[in-house]
């Protein structure tokens, strides 16, 4: 029983320090936005992320599929994001074409970080070590109103 409790506490232990880590490794990043984004059932969500950029657009790399303010996009395709100290809108639409284009310039701008978070959960072609499978995020295509 005894050797069954120090499992317990070790496994513990290492899901604390993994989730401890990954949300470091997020902060440290260069430009981390906070984007409020509705839900499926009306109410607003807060998250921070990381944000990319190029000329002519932004992209967020956040959320499954199936998450509830990426399937209501079209209906809500508004998206407030604080960044550098100001609120902004944003035209948000989903862009999976473009995976590989964002996880080059996550990995550009992120670097070190990036490659630990990928390392887990995967990329575009390499399978994470948590999950044994590539990336499934989609990436937001965001343009500023």
């Amino acid at each position: 029983m005894k050797r069954v409790a120090i499992a317990v506490v070790i496994i513990i232990s290492l899901c604390a320090s993994y989730a401890a880590i990954h949300l470091a490794m997020i902060d440290l990043g260069k430009d981390v936005v906070i984007l409020h984004k509705k839900t499926g059932d009306g109410t607003t969500s807060v998250t921070r992320l990381w944000i990319v950029d190029a000329p002519e657009h932004s992209w967020l790399h956040h959320g499954w599929s199936d998450a509830a303010w990426i399937q209501h996009l079209q209906e809500e395709p508004v998206v407030t994001i604080n960044r550098d100290g100001a609120e902004h809108q944003y035209l948000a639409s989903r862009d999976p074409g473009s995976d590989p284009e964002i996880h080059r310039l996550l990995r550009d701008k992120y670097g070190l970080a990036d490659r630990l978070v990928r390392f887990w959960w995967g990329t575009d072609t390499d399978t994470g070590f948590l999950t044994g499978e590539t990336c499934k995020t989609v990436p937001i295509r965001l343009v500023r109103q």
